[in-house]
């Protein structure tokens, strides 16, 4: 979202963009993140830095309807992988200020209408979210193809390995540069 608006600036101003990539999100999120509140964005980010598998994320979203935020950090810190909160120094206060400002940037989201369009647009694609597409191929053709109605040139898409939040983990990030290097050369950068 903040790269194709910052995108649209440069471009009005006479700037030539030669790359603008998306990283697994579509041009309209709007209706997704109204779904998520607090305690989701506290599940997501502890699957994100490895805290817990997204399975069991899932399973305490479920676990968790209804509970306060107080409720739902001490669940996920109770649940947590101890070695791994060490490893991040997370306490219940700092994945607390960490959970806070996601959900303060996906709030940037709920209003957000996209509008406009971009030279181009590189889509890096791998497995998204399970909530919002069963497969690969239907994310990739229901809901990431929409970019071909906001970009003026046929959108390129990369697929990378890895899921929605695991794409840049230390597992993938080494394909993926690779990947994002290969896009970037084939823009001429």
């Amino acid at each position: 979202m903040l790269a194709f608006e910052v995108g649209k600036v440069l471009e009005s101003n006479g700037d030539k963009v030669s790359f603008l990539g998306s990283f697994n999100l579509p041009p309209h999120i709007k209706s997704r993140m109204h779904q998520l509140d607090w305690k989701e964005r506290l599940l997501h980010l502890s699957y994100f830095l490895d805290l817990m598998t997204e399975a069991h994320a899932r399973k305490l979203a479920a676990e968790l309807q209804g509970a306060t935020r107080e409720q739902a950090m001490a669940k996920v810190m109770e649940d947590a992988d101890q070695n791994r909160l060490f490893e991040l120094a997370l306490s219940p206060e700092a994945l607390n200020k960490w959970a806070t400002l996601a959900f303060a940037l996906q709030s940037m989201a709920i209003d957000y209408d996209r509008s406009g369009s971009s030279t181009s647009m590189d889509v890096f694609y791998c497995i998204s979210l399970a909530v919002v597409a069963s497969s690969k191929k239907q994310w990739r053709n229901e809901h990431l193809r929409k970019w071909v109605d906001i970009a003026r040139s046929e959108p390129r898409f990369h697929e990378v390995g890895g899921a929605h939040y695991t794409m840049l983990g230390p597992e993938h990030v080494f394909n993926f540069q690779k990947t994002l290097r290969a896009a970037l050369d084939a823009r001429g950068i």
